[in-house]
């Protein structure tokens, strides 16, 4: 039996940048208490990254500022995994339209947009999962 009570469970870890990551820590621990870990990712060259991070992991590829992506990610685990137990969000964007600037010079937009993905994703996702979290799930 696993310290952390992981064992047989399934969690969606979101956010995999590299190896140094911390969502790529948090899907190493997981794994090695022997829960499973299925990983929504940014784009292809993430996909691949994690998948040999991570061999034999399941990788989706899902826009976390879309609802529909979120929603359609939610019901295509839930095909395979009817109940998760638990969220891992580990979610950071920022955008340089303009080229790095010191903070206080950031546009608007691009600061709303980092917002927005890296901060609400999480409602996005937390609703579009919660049919299928386990009420004990975080």
């Amino acid at each position: 039996m696993s310290f952390l009570n992981f064992e047989g469970k399934s969690y969606v870890v979101f956010g995999v940048a590299n190896k140094k990551s911390v969502a790529a820590h948090v899907a190493g621990i997981i794994r090695a208490e022997g829960g499973e870990v299925i990983f929504s990712v940014q784009d292809e060259d993430k996909k691949k990254a994690v998948e040999k991070l991570f061999p034999g992991s399941t990788a989706y590829l899902c826009d976390v500022s879309s609802r529909k992506a979120v929603e359609q990610l939610a019901a295509t685990i839930a095909t395979k995994h009817p109940v998760i137990h638990g969220l891992v969000h580990s979610i950071a964007f920022a955008k340089y339209s303009d080229g790095m600037k010191a903070f206080h010079e950031v546009n608007k937009d691009d600061f709303l947009e980092a917002v927005d993905i890296s901060c609400f994703s999480l409602v996005t996702i937390a609703g579009a999962f919660k049919d299928i979290i386990d009420t004990k799930g975080s």
